[in-house]
């Protein structure tokens, strides 16, 4: 028989709510392999039609939801999705899951304990629970195992939790909790924490949809405390974007501390080919806050063609605000426009460590110190990258020094560096370089303040 009429037979179906249609579908991922669907789609208008879904796969198997029309979900209502269930949601003709319109979720839409859920090209709106303490963490999905994709033009907005506005993800004990955003949009929700999503154990992926043509997208979230789109604890794990062009966008949140992402102490975020603009945090950290507590430092990798741009915090670090972490910066990373009071674009403190091995540093402002830089206790280094147009209104056009710092331009071995520094600007002291001298700032004895070491770099226009 030829494929095509395979392909039309097996979508003959039965439109009965609530009723599986009676042949199997066929997932055509791939044409040349013929490869066949083995899930079941169910047509559903109700909550009870989703119900009798799920009851379909209660010992397991692979089932297709198709929302058909709105459905107004009470607080209450919500299944979950358990090892060896793999559940996709869709909607059909722009259908929407919505909340009550008030805030009373009492627990998430989807709580995912093992198995796999897929929302593709699915509508959620409004899912709201408090986000203090009474309420409950991810209004959209609750994962502690198991894995879940958004995909293919999805778009969430309008929920609210108490951790993960939609999104909560925490691996539960020994088992291993994975999300990826590819291509979806998640906006407009908020919490306590993570206004978007929380991770507290496992590993969450942000990044392109080849299919759709669309990269993932994380806009308009806010925080009452931190992370205004996402929060990374101790040993979550969090990627935005992937090699090429730009992969993943978080545009336009807001959080207290970290405008756009909070990274815990021992958590670990890479930040490749993504945006990160206009984000804005009311303490510290603009777009990104790590803070590493105790002995355990969190790490931030930014490289590959990411743009952090016109993020703003209204005390330290326009874009970043570092707490004894460890961050390295390459590739051709443009991190420009960012302003703070302290720290334009980066605010490094708590004995971390900054390294520079490529990028843009540009045009980001500082009202009191360091234009681009502003390092206390810590340690930078720069072997690439260019430095231009920065400026402070007080000390230090790009680097503002303070306390055990040491900051090392260009390299001592012999290698090729290239370190440009191009009309940097400070009104009071150093348009480069300002190596301050706090008569508050006491240093155990034997111990030097802070110390510039250029091996080699140009400066033009400073």
């Amino acid at each position: 028989m030829p494929l095509f009429e395979k392909i039309r037979r097996a979508f003959h179906t039965d439109h009965r709510r609530g009723v599986p249609r009676k042949s199997r579908a066929l997932r055509l991922e791939s044409l040349e392999e013929r490869t066949l669907l083995t899930a079941t789609p169910w047509t559903v208008t109700s909550f009870s039609d989703i119900q009798a879904a799920m009851a379909s796969i209660s010992s397991g198997g692979e089932i297709e939801i198709q929302v058909a029309g709105d459905i107004t979900l009470t607080g209450d209502q919500g299944v979950t999705i358990a090892s060896g269930q793999s559940v996709t949601v869709t909607s059909v003709d722009q259908a929407k899951l919505l909340g009550s319109g008030s805030v009373d979720r009492t627990c998430a839409l989807f709580t995912v304990t093992g198995g796999e859920l897929i929302l593709h090209s699915v509508l959620i709106n409004d899912l709201k629970a408090a986000s203090d303490s009474s309420g409950v963490n991810g209004a959209v999905v609750n994962q502690t195992g198991g894995s879940v994709t958004v995909s293919g033009g999805t778009r969430i907005s309008g929920c609210t939790a108490y951790n993960g506005g939609a999104f909560y993800v925490n691996a539960a004990n020994s088992a291993a909790a994975a999300m990826s955003v590819v291509g979806g949009t998640i906006s407009g929700c908020g919490a306590r924490s993570g206004g978007a999503v929380y991770v507290r154990r496992g590993t969450v992926d942000f990044s392109y949809d080849s299919d759709t043509l669309t990269f993932a997208n994380v806009t308009g979230n806010s925080a009452v405390a931190s992370g205004g789109a996402v929060y990374i604890s101790s040993t979550g794990v969090v990627t935005a974007g992937g090699s090429g062009s730009l992969k993943a966008r978080f545009h336009d949140n807001a959080a207290s501390n970290g405008g756009a992402i909070y990274a815990y102490s021992g958590s670990s975020l890479t930040i490749r080919s993504a945006s990160l603009q206009g984000n804005t945090a009311e303490g510290n950290g603009g777009a990104v806050y790590l803070f590493g507590g105790g002995s355990s430092m969190g790490t931030i990798t930014v490289d590959s063609d990411s743009v952090i741009q016109n993020n703003t915090a209204l005390v330290y670090g326009g874009a970043f605000s570092i707490a004894h972490g460890i961050v390295n910066i390459g590739g051709t990373a443009v991190i420009s426009s960012n302003e703070a009071d302290v720290g334009g674009a980066f605010y490094v403190n708590g004995g971390s460590s900054l390294t520079v091995s490529g990028g843009t540093f540009s045009g980001n402002s500082a009202v009191s110190f360091g234009g681009a830089v502003y390092l206390e206790n810590s340690t930078m280094a720069v072997d690439h990258g260019t430095f231009s147009g920065n400026f402070a209104s007080g000390d230090g056009g790009v680097f503002y020094l303070l306390g055990k710092s040491q900051l090392t331009v260009g390299t001592s071995t012999g290698q090729q560096s290239d370190v440009q520094f191009i009309k940097n600007k400070a009104t009071l002291r150093g348009g480069v370089f300002c190596i301050a001298d706090d008569p508050d700032s006491v240093l155990p004895a034997g111990q030097d303040g802070p110390e510039v070491v250029v091996y080699n770099g140009t400066f033009g226009g400073v």
